[in-house]
């Protein structure tokens, strides 16, 4: 069982993730504002017409960042 607590890391959120395209990170302890994603959202919550803010292009083009792939 696992006991939730007040305070969330961001490993509980999930990995960050990187738009192969042009390479800006979603990070989920921020989410994205701009687009209704309230900080603390996985990836896997993100709505899937979310949009890259960089480059305009859909979820199918981001990746986990490597650096936090396991």
């Amino acid at each position: 069982v696992k006991e939730e607590t007040s305070a969330t890391t961001t490993a509980d959120l999930g990995p960050r993730m990187q738009c192969s395209v042009c390479q800006w990170i979603y990070d989920p302890a921020k989410g994205e504002p701009m687009q209704d994603v309230a900080p603390g959202t996985p990836w896997s919550e993100v709505p899937d017409n979310f949009l890259c803010p960089e480059c305009s292009l859909g979820k199918d083009v981001f990746d986990e960042l490597a650096s936090e792939a396991k």
